[in-house]
């Protein structure tokens, strides 16, 4: 993930200090995501995608078709259980843990 961030950060045109400034973080902590030493929230992926204009499914470096998407989103109500198995994307899972209404990191 952190070469992915890296790459959206370049291609919009971005210093890491911009990025940092744009996003509320530190310089240092941004150098930490781009080296994949730190893993940043959902929340805060969130806002570099907003901010270097590109999606979340690019900065976590998933490979998913635009047909695997139309089917999940099809059939996400239809499945009968939460096994892996009846997934609309196989092996694909995506979540954050919340507790007392703060995200876990």
């Amino acid at each position: 993930m952190g070469q992915s961030i890296e790459l959206a950060r370049r291609a919009a045109g971005l210093s890491r200090e911009e990025l940092a400034q744009a996003i509320g973080r530190k310089l240092t902590v941004v150098g930490s995501y781009e080296r994949g030493t730190v893993e940043p929230p959902l929340s805060i992926l969130r806002t570099i995608a907003e901010v270097t204009e590109t999606s979340l499914i690019d900065l976590l470096g998933l490979d998913v078709s635009p047909g695997d998407l139309l089917h999940a989103l099809a059939h996400q109500n239809h499945a009968s259980d939460d096994s892996p198995n009846n997934l609309p994307i196989r092996g694909m899972v995506i979540g954050v843990l919340v507790e007392n209404g703060d995200e876990e990191q």
